[in-house]
Parts: C-alpha cells; structure tokens; sequence
C-alpha cells in the first residue's frame, strides 16, 4: 500500500523502509509515500498509534481493533459499519438476489455436526467482525474431521456460513472505489491465484483479463448499497464465474485488497509493455538473507521483467526467524512467458507463493 499512498501519510513497519526495499523500489520506477511513520516491533507500533489517536490524528484503519486500544471516534469509517460491511454472514443485505451461492448462518455447533458426502466438498466461512482475507477464515470441508475441527480451526468464531460448493471457472476480485460525494469508481479486476483449500496465492492482472459486464454490474450495485449505509473508500469483492457464464460474489472486503495496488499500477505497466500483458503478482520468500534478494529480484527489475511492490526485512519487525519477502509483479506478453521467469526466480532461490 505503501507504494500507492502518494501524499498520504502511512503507517508502516521499519521492515519494509530498509534501504536495499527503497532502491529497489526505485530501480523499479515505483514512487513510495513520501509521509512515511515508521514503527519497529509491537511495543513501538502502540506507541506511536496512541500518540497519533492522542493528536487527534485522523485514520484510516484497514481492519477493527479491539475497543479497549482504540475508541470510536479515532477512525474514518465507523467500526459499526466496518464490522457489518465485513462479515461474511452479511452478504446478502449487499449482492443483488440471485447472485450469491446457496448459503445458511448457524452456530460453529450446529456445523460440526454436518456430514461431508462422498465426492461432496462444505464451505464453510466464519462469521466475525474482523477483516479477513487470503482464505485465512474459510475450511473447505471433505471430511467430517474437518468440521469437527471447526472450534480450532475457526477460534472466536461462533457461527459460520455454511456455503454450497461452486464449480467457478475463474474466480476474480474486482476493486472498486466510492468518494465522499458518494461518486463511484470502477478499478479493474484481477483473476485469483488459489489452491484447493481456498488459500489466496496472488493474481493475474492484464490484457484480456477483465471482468465480465454482468460482474461490473454486480459490483455497482454492491458498492452503491455500502455508500448509502456510509462507507467510502476501496473495496474488493471476489466473484466467481459459473461453466453457463453466471456470475456469482461470494466474499466482500470492504478495505484495500492484495490487488488494488497492482491494478492502480496497470496503467503503467501497460505503457511499459505495449501489446499483450500477462502479469503475475506474487508474493516470494527468499531464505538467504534480505539484502541478497534484493540484489537477485534487482537483476530482474534491470531486465524489465519484474515490478517491485515490496520489500520486507522481517528482522526489522521483531519476526525474527521469517524469511524476507518481496511482492512484486512478475510481466510476460503471455501466461507462458511469465511462468517460465516465475521459474527462473524460483531457480534463483525464491520460494514464489
């Protein structure tokens, strides 16, 4: 986000503010927030947030913090709203009839209970007031051991969506923007990236890669619902398309998603890279050492084939013992072209997810 703030002052980690993550964030042609507030570990980060809240700062939280650490009146968006716009529970008060999955809410009990047929695959998505996103509060249950797991692997959540499972073809998150003059824009769409639990992997952004009509209809109409309740700013709503072509939502995330800084940078990749794009966005761990994969993803960004998002130095954070990552967008004029520099990186050491 860091890289899409402009002016805009953003709170960010130390890790991702090293030298070697600014330069190459610049190689790459990628302007950083020039109104960086830097925080180091946990400590350091409550500091300086209660320092920010006690100035009587205005913020834009991405995701609802305990009551106890911040009041109401601190944020931008009221935390009521956020929490009602994010559970999952509540999509049907935002997505147009006829265009989410078949779907119950019961308790976490009541699903453990459920039995998984054969060759039958349960989703099953927790219902809380906190954001959540890359798959993290989704069991995609074929076994009943599964579900009866639901307490340890849902924890806090008391209740849950059980959702019919859908044979999506692509599945997309479309990233739309609403101001204060309820004016709303249309972002783009980027293809997810998953794997066979529901884990978010990254996304395909480029040409031919748009939303169908029906998806960018169902969005407006989810996007007008949530401005008329008080919520501006960027949402990204995941939708999957049907094999008759039937377009369905079946998650919201009313906050900046893994791909809205890609598709704010498309324009400029396009003009990079005229004719076909096909872009990768990823996120990769490099096991040997922060300022040697900064050196390895340069060499790459010098080629023209890698555009830097990120760069996390996790021993700047506290998290010692985590590999460093990069996010950065992989280019190719096709599918093929990209996953064969995908696998060159990999042969450079990155572990690309």
């Amino acid at each position: 986000m860091f890289t899409i703030a402009g002016d805009c002052a953003t709170f960010c980690s130390a890790g991702a503010l090293q030298p070697a993550a600014l330069d190459l964030l610049e190689l790459g042609g990628v302007s950083g927030s020039a109104n960086a507030v830097r925080y180091t570990g946990r400590e350091d980060f409550e500091a300086t947030l209660h320092g920010m809240i006690a100035a009587g700062r205005t913020l834009a939280f991405q995701h609802l913090y305990p009551a106890d650490e911040v009041s109401a009146e601190s944020y931008w968006i009221p935390p009521s709203l956020l929490a009602e716009l994010n559970d999952k529970a509540n999509l049907d008060r935002f997505v147009p009839t006829g265009h989410l999955p078949p779907r119950r809410v019961m308790s976490t009990e009541e699903a453990m209970r459920l039995t998984v047929g054969p060759g039958q695959t349960i989703v099953i998505k927790g219902s809380t007031e906190r954001s959540t996103g890359a798959g993290g509060a989704v069991v995609m249950a074929r076994r009943d051991e599964q579900l009866r797991d639901l307490p340890n692997r849902l924890d806090g959540c008391t209740r849950v969506v059980v959702e019919e499972f859908q044979p999506f073809e692509r599945t997309m998150c479309l990233n739309w923007a609403v101001d204060r003059s309820g004016n709303l824009h249309y972002i783009g769409s980027a293809e997810q990236v998953v794997d066979d639990e529901g884990a978010f992997l990254g996304s395909w952004i480029g040409t031919g890669l748009d939303a169908p009509d029906a998806a960018i209809a169902i969005g407006r109409e989810i996007m007008t619902r949530a401005a008329a309740r008080g919520y501006y700013g960027i949402a990204g709503f995941d939708m999957g398309v049907l094999p008759d072509g039937r377009v369905l939502a079946f998650d919201l995330n009313f906050r900046l998603c893994a791909s809205t800084p890609a598709l704010l940078w498309l324009p400029v990749l396009l003009e990079r890279c005229p004719g076909r794009l096909a872009a990768r966005m990823a996120t990769m761990t490099f096991p040997s050492g922060f300022d040697r994969m900064c050196s390895v993803a340069a060499e790459a960004v010098r080629a023209g084939w890698l555009f830097p998002l990120s760069a996390f130095d996790p021993s700047r954070a506290g998290w010692n013992g985590t590999p460093p990552s990069v996010r950065a967008l992989v280019l190719g004029r096709d599918r093929a072209e990209t996953e064969a520099r995908c696998e060159s990186l990999a042969g450079s050491g990155f572990v690309i997810r």
